[in-house]
C-alpha cells in the first residue's frame, strides 16, 4: 500500500469552528478528486483506500453540515433576539397615545417590516394653540436606519419644541443632521403645525410624499400642494418652504411614509398615490380610528395579507367641530 496516501489525510476530530471544518473538508475532498484523476498510476489497494477515505469524508461532511447549521441557527437566534430588543426600544420612543385636543380626532399606526425600522413620527406642543406633528422615513433598513431614527427623535425634541414655522423647523433639523448624523443615510420628512382653535395649519416637506386631504364638503381626496425639496441630511443649507391651508368641519389629513404606496399585489403592481387616494375615498370617516382601520383593511386586501417589504406609518387628523 502506498503510505504517502495515508499520510495525505488526517481524520482526527478538529477543534476548529464549524465553518473552518467545512472548508478543511472541501480541501480534503479536492485532494481525493486529484488522486482519482491519476487512477492509472495507483494500485488496486490504493484505489480501495481512496474509496474508503471518500466514504469517511462523506460521513464527516454530513456531520459538519449539521454542526454548521446548528451553529448558525444559534447565531441567528441571538441576532434575532438582539434586533427584537432594538425594535422594542424603537417603539418605546414613539408616542404611547394620540394627543387629546378639543375639536380634533387623531389616530396613528406604525408597522415595521422587520425587527428595526427607519420610520418615525411624533407630536409636539410649541404653544397652547399649536400642535406639531413630525413624520419621517430614514433611507435604508435595519439597525443603521434605527440609529438615525433615534438621533432624529433627539434632535426633534431638543430643537423643535418652541419653533412656530414648519419650514424653519425642517431647515433647523437639516443643519443639525449634518452635524450629528454619520454616514450617507438621509431622511424624508414632513412637519405639520396645526392650530386647533382656528383650524388653520402650516406644513413643509423634505423629499417626502405629499400629505392627502379629504374635503368633506366636496367629497373628494387630493394631495396637498408641496414645494419639492431635498430630503433632510441630503444637502446642507437648504431652505424649506412653509405652506398654509385650513381644515373645515369633517375634513381629514393623512400623513404617511412611502411603504404604504409601495405595497404590491399578486401582479406586482404598486398601490402608488392614485391607489391610496381611492382608499381614502372609500374608507369610513366617522372617526379617525375607523378611517385608519379602513385604510389598513384596504392594504391587507390589496397584498393578500402578505407582510409589507418596507416599513410604513400613517397618521390621521380629523376636524370634528
Amino acid at each position: 500500500m502506498n503510505s504517502s496516501l495515508t499520510d495525505s489525510f488526517s481524520f482526527e476530530d478538529s477543534e476548529e469552528t464549524p465553518g473552518k471544518n467545512v472548508v478543511r473538508l472541501m480541501e480534503e475532498i479536492s485532494q481525493i478528486n486529484l488522486k482519482m484523476t491519476q487512477a492509472e498510476d495507483l494500485s488496486r489497494e490504493d484505489l480501495l483506500e481512496l474509496v474508503n477515505q471518500a466514504t469517511t469524508l462523506m460521513i464527516r461532511q454530513d456531520h459538519y453540515i449539521q454542526e454548521l447549521s446548528s451553529h448558525y441557527q444559534e447565531t441567528l437566534n441571538k441576532l434575532n433576539l438582539e434586533m427584537s430588543q432594538v425594535r422594542d426600544v424603537q417603539e418605546s420612543l414613539l408616542p404611547d397615545k394620540a394627543p387629546q385636543l378639543e375639536g380634533v380626532d387623531f389616530a396613528s399606526e406604525y408597522l415595521p417590516s422587520g425587527h428595526a425600522s427607519g420610520d418615525y413620527y411624533d407630536f409636539l406642543r410649541p404653544t397652547e394653540d399649536l400642535l406639531g406633528c413630525f413624520i419621517a422615513d430614514v433611507s435604508g433598513h435595519g439597525a443603521p436606519s434605527a440609529v438615525v431614527m433615534a438621533i432624529t427623535r433627539v434632535l426633534v425634541h431638543e430643537h423643535l419644541e418652541h419653533m412656530k414655522s414648519a419650514g424653519e423647523a425642517l431647515s433647523k433639523i437639516n443643519d443639525l443632521m449634518h452635524q450629528f448624523v454619520p454616514g450617507s443615510l438621509y431622511v424624508t420628512g414632513v412637519y405639520l403645525l396645526y392650530n386647533h382653535r382656528t383650524h388653520e395649519f402650516q406644513y413643509s416637506t423634505a423629499g417626502h410624499p405629499a400629505p392627502i386631504i379629504w374635503k368633506e364638503k366636496d367629497q373628494k381626496a387630493s394631495p396637498l400642494e408641496i414645494k419639492p425639496r431635498f430630503p433632510l441630511k441630503f444637502l446642507p443649507d437648504v431652505e424649506y418652504e412653509t405652506l398654509e391651508s385650513q381644515l373645515d368641519l369633517g375634513d381629514i389629513l393623512v400623513f404617511y411614509t412611502d411603504g404604504i404606496t409601495e405595497l404590491t399585489n399578486d401582479a406586482g403592481e404598486m398601490v402608488q398615490q392614485t391607489g391610496l387616494l381611492e382608499w381614502v375615498t372609500q374608507s369610513p370617516k366617522d372617526t379617525s380610528a375607523g378611517f385608519l382601520w379602513g385604510l389598513l383593511d384596504e392594504a391587507s386586501r390589496y397584498t393578500g395579507g402578505v407582510p409589507p417589504e418596507d416599513d410604513f406609518t400613517i397618521v390621521v387628523l380629523k376636524r370634528t367641530d
